[in-house]
């Protein structure tokens, strides 16, 4: 019964792909980005958190001498620092205020450059893509003309260090709140109060979470396995999780004490079916949690 419902739901989806046009409202995100003044107090800074010293240690063990790399969406330039041995970085964010910012962070090799992830070019091949949080669009096929541009970027063999909000993460989160107010006689709302408010967080049925006006993609891990190697012929070589704060995704949590932190996920991909496995390994010790 339910596969045969499943079924259903797919076949009417793939019908229905190209029945509308998808208003990405491109314009407005920007504008929003653009009107960020402290990043850190408004935007998850991964940087100072137990996944992003991960993800700085992994950058600095890296052999990037005489590498170019590139930090797309690089915000207010935490991780620059991190890819201070390369030959030449380029810094990419689509606000100029957020890349104000990463100047006073970026190596004096750095190149910065205002532009959309969509239609960016450079004059040269690139030995590393990362991209900490900017992979959040609002429609499946924005997210593969993102991802798409990122590995034309790249040099045949060059590796896209990729973090994304993990889907699981938040569901985990989500949920765990709900058991926490049941086993407290708390859980008081009807079904149908309880859909409402689900709905209005999880307003689209394919990853995308509305955060106040805007919405933003989440990943599962699984997809962060196949999406590049069924469209791109890429190659995933690790897909891992950075720890974040419960405080990061949920106030005034009782049971942050005693469960697993959230997290994000992280993936090394190759530009490349079947390039050998070397130095892209991060160590679980320090990513996993």
């Amino acid at each position: 019964m339910f596969s045969r419902f499943l079924r259903n739901i797919l076949s009417s989806s793939l019908q229905q792909l190209n029945a509308a046009p998808m208003d990405y409202r491109v314009k407005h995100r920007r504008n929003q980005w653009r009107a960020v003044r402290d990043y850190d107090a408004e935007v998850i800074n991964l940087s100072d958190r137990a996944g992003g010293a991960a993800l700085i240690d992994f950058l600095q063990d890296m052999d990037l001498s005489g590498k170019v790399v590139a930090d797309l969406g690089c915000g207010p330039g935490h991780f620059l620092p991190a890819l201070k041995a390369a030959s030449k970085i380029y810094a990419v964010d689509w606000a100029e205020n957020l890349l104000q910012q990463a100047r006073s962070r970026g190596p004096g090799q750095t190149t910065y450059v205002t532009a959309d992830m969509r239609q960016l070019q450079l004059p040269e091949a690139l030995d590393l893509v990362l991209c900490v949080n900017a992979l959040m669009p609002e429609s499946h096929e924005d997210a593969l003309a993102i991802l798409k541009n990122m590995l034309i970027l790249l040099k045949p063999d060059g590796l896209l260090l990729l973090v994304v909000p993990a889907w699981e993460s938040f569901m985990l989160g989500y949920n765990l709140v709900h058991f926490a107010a049941a086993a407290q006689g708390q859980e008081q709302e009807s079904e149908r109060a309880i859909l409402a408010r689900f709905r209005d967080y999880f307003n689209n049925p394919f990853g995308y979470i509305r955060y106040t006006d805007e919405t933003y993609r989440h990943w599962l891990h699984d997809e962060m396995l196949l999406i590049p190697a069924l469209h791109f012929g890429a190659e995933v070589l690790n897909v891992f999780r950075l720890a974040i704060r419960w405080s990061d995704v949920l106030p005034n949590i009782q049971f942050a004490d005693v469960t697993p932190p959230p997290w994000l996920w992280g993936a090394v991909i190759q530009n490349k079916v079947g390039a050998a496995r070397t130095d892209t390994s991060l160590r679980e010790s320090k990513a996993a949690t």
